[in-house]
């Protein structure tokens, strides 16, 4: 099969890496899921109070139905409800002579009490039930699992490492191959041993399944991710880490891996802002469930953001700092400069005046020099009026002084 796949599997790659970038547009629908956080929360108990007021008109087996429903709705996102509802499934399964369905029920609150760190308690009763079913491997593989991850003592993690991986196979054993448990189990049994090939092969052929809907396909994105992760194929990894995260923050749950896993690789790109939003979110989930174990997997990924997110916040408020002391030159320039404009404006505004009052009296000079012209213009006109009737009187007295003349000389010639 893992030739097939592989074969399979290397034909995709190519188209998956331009297909699947996780653009902007991804993560701002990620924002966008996040801040609509308790809206889904208001939905998710909207519906289990339903569950609960048909649980109180009904009894018997269908009580224990309507039981079942709330707890899988209150697991991995509320403790301490999804305990009080374990316990009432077993109680029910006892009271109905159901010994089947009250192991069952056991191994759910189990599966509780790891999530919460009570190992004692819930290796307790993984011991005390005699079903081999795959709830049951699920219980041992998870509390081994847990117990790896928490415990202090190095011996000791070998030998929970061994359990783990016992119980792991035992479920992928029992579970048919199109079972989506079983996928997930073989894929993360894969991953751990670093045949991340083989693990995308598995996953990505049950992802192309027609038969695979969105939610099966929301399962399986997370293991998609730590494949792509493992093979150093950062993008994809994103990309399928933020489609997990939608998908658990949209349900919701409060219980989960993806997003603390985006959020690192998003530091590692140097997006610390993101990240730590991211991360914030994450933890702030998981303190709200009360899950130790995930608490336990929160630690170096929260200091690890926290303090880059603080260094960067450092640095920016000194950017601040600086920020606000050029702008305070600059205002004091810019005052400068207004006191400045507003004495060339009174400069001016007295040179206009000057030169209105200058003109004004330019205007007044003009016109007594246009008055003067026209005085002298009407002078001139008469002068020459006057010197006109001269001339004409002159010549009038010329003609008789000449004629005068003509006549004594005609005398004196007639009598001498």
């Amino acid at each position: 099969m893992f030739r097939k796949t592989t074969a399979f599997l290397t034909a995709f790659l190519g188209v998956a890496l331009m297909a699947a970038q996780p653009s902007d547009d991804l993560l701002s629908r990620l924002d966008r899921t996040i801040d609509g956080k308790e809206a889904f929360a208001r939905a998710k108990l909207s519906g289990i109070e339903i569950y609960k007021q048909q649980a109180a008109r009904v009894s018997g087996e269908e009580l224990f139905g309507m039981y079942s429903l709330i707890y899988d709705e209150y697991a991995n996102y509320d403790l301490d409800s999804a305990m009080v509802y374990a316990r009432r499934l077993a109680s029910l399964a006892e009271s109905l002579g159901r010994d089947s369905d009250k192991e069952e029920s056991l191994l759910k609150l189990a599966d509780v009490y790891i999530t919460a760190g009570m190992y004692a308690e819930a290796q307790e009763i993984a011991d005390g039930v005699s079903v081999r079913t795959p709830r049951y491997y699920h219980v041992r593989h998870y509390l081994y699992s847990s117990m790896l991850l928490n415990s202090p003592f190095l011996g000791m993690k070998d030998q929970y490492a061994a359990l783990k991986e016992s119980y792991r196979d035992s479920l992928i054993r029992i579970l048919p191959e199109n079972d989506i448990v079983y996928v997930y189990s073989l894929s993360e049994k894969l991953n751990d041993e670093g045949r991340y090939m083989d693990a995308l092969g598995v996953l990505k052929e049950k992802y192309e399944d027609p038969a695979t809907d969105d939610r099966m396909k929301a399962i399986l994105d997370y293991s998609l991710a730590v494949s792509y992760k493992g093979l150093h194929n950062r993008e994809m990894a994103k990309y399928h880490f933020a489609r997990s995260a939608i998908n658990d923050l949209s349900i919701p749950v409060k219980e989960y891996k993806s997003l603390q896993e985006l959020a690192y690789m998003l530091y590692e790109d140097g997006d610390v802002s993101r990240a730590f939003r991211y991360i914030s979110c994450a933890m702030e989930d998981v303190l709200a469930s009360n899950s130790q174990v995930r608490m336990a997997e929160f630690v170096p990924f929260l200091t690890v953001i926290s303090s880059a997110y603080e260094s960067r916040l450092s640095s920016t408020n000194r950017k601040l700092r600086l920020s606000i002391i050029g702008l305070g030159v600059v205002l004091l320039l810019l005052v400068a400069a207004g006191a400045w404009s507003l004495r060339q404006g009174r400069r001016l505004r007295r040179m206009h005046r000057e030169s209105e009052l200058s003109n004004a009296s330019l205007m007044q000079a003009n016109a007594s020099l246009t008055e003067l012209k026209d005085r002298l213009q009407e002078a001139g006109a008469i002068k020459e009026e006057y010197l006109y009737m001269y001339m004409e009187q002159a010549s009038g007295y010329m003609d008789r002084l000449e004629s005068w003349r003509r006549k004594l000389v005609k005398t004196l010639r007639q009598g001498g």
